[in-house]
């Protein structure tokens, strides 16, 4: 018997096109023809089961949708039973490409390039899924973090003086449109907004395009205003990952109350401490890196693929609303210390 939804070809269009996880009973229709009835185990590869596991390896890259929270077991029995048989009874070359489809690498993420189109980093309602890790843990990857933030680091020494990042003339906030002005933290000509909503409604009329710099050049992309003070908007990428960072020219590490203010307001987001004046929030296809500096803040969401504009509006809106709290929380005062 037919299906009336082929559960392959809605699981691609999702894993290609769409902000969403797999739905659990559309993954169910997959999984379910990987193993064998008598006795029930994992069925050896076969030419007519591909296209079943390629659509089984998408949906555990991109996560499954459940609110009986069914997918973790099944990734879970994924891994420990069918994932075995089938690399094991492939040539390494043809595994390949499953491996990098769950490695977030696969042709997944040429087609998502090509469209425009990006696995749900960002979630719905009341923020982002947090639950499950994501990234690259290897050292490639390390090294760019570890670079990222020096340049940063080195960035904010620069940009310690003077009234850098302060607004110019008023901006009709109505309108997403702006002038070419100096941001002042580089001293670069960028378009400069009068929210990162409008930024990012730029970005969705295609007014600004999504243009990623390498990390020797850090070119902004745009500034935003937050209140009287410009911030710093740049895409960067590596050979690994892609980088939404937001500049804040303000820093509060050093302050008398820092420590404390910092521990309260990275807790009531979610993020956890890595060392000294870093912390980190991961997810399941993204994570979002947070430095305090002495002389600026500075936010970064890393994903594996490349922002479609959708896609930025969600990360950016993200960023902005953490940064919001981060200023707030500095400003409001606390016994007799002051913002």
């Amino acid at each position: 018997m037919t299906d009336a939804i082929d559960p392959v070809k809605s699981i691609e269009k999702i894993y290609h096109e769409e902000m969403r996880e797999i739905p659990y009973p559309v993954f169910m229709k997959c999984f379910d023809r990987l193993f064998v009835e008598t006795p029930h185990s994992a069925a050896p590869p076969a030419a007519e089961l591909k296209k079943y596991f390629r659509a089984v390896c998408m949906a555990v890259e991109r996560g499954i949708a459940d609110y009986e929270r069914r997918g973790a077991d099944r990734v879970k029995e994924f891994y420990e039973t069918v994932y075995p048989v089938w690399k094991d009874g492939m040539p390494e070359g043809e595994f390949r490409e499953f491996q990098n489809i769950l490695d977030g690498s696969g042709e997944g993420t040429s087609r998502q390039r090509e469209i425009g189109a990006q696995p749900d980093i960002i979630g719905g309602g009341e923020g982002i899924d947090y639950e499950c890790e994501g990234g690259y843990p290897d050292e490639v990857h390390r090294k760019f973090e570890r670079a990222f933030r020096s340049a940063l680091e080195a960035e904010g020494r620069k940009a310690g003086g003077g009234e850098e990042g302060r607004g110019g003339d008023s901006e009709d906030g109505e309108r997403a449109e702006a002038q070419p002005r100096s941001a002042g933290v580089t001293g670069e000509d960028v378009p400069v907004f009068s929210s990162a909503k409008h930024l990012s409604e730029a970005v969705s009329a295609g007014k600004v395009a999504l243009s990623y710099t390498d990390m020797s050049h850090k070119t902004p992309l745009a500034a935003y205003r937050h209140e009287d003070t410009q911030v710093m908007v740049r895409l960067v990428q590596s050979a690994r990952a892609y980088y939404l960072s937001l500049t804040y020219p303000a820093g509060y590490a050093g302050r008398e109350d820092a420590d404390q203010r910092m521990i309260a307001v990275t807790s009531r987001l979610g993020y956890t401490e890595v060392k000294d004046c870093e912390y980190q929030l991961k997810g399941r296809n993204y994570s979002l890196n947070l430095l305090f500096g002495a002389r600026a803040t500075y936010l970064a969401c890393r994903t594996g693929i490349g922002l479609s504009p959708q896609s930025f509006e969600k990360a950016l809106s993200e960023l902005d609303r953490h940064l919001q709290e981060i200023v707030e929380e500095f400003r409001v005062k606390k016994g007799n210390g002051g913002a």
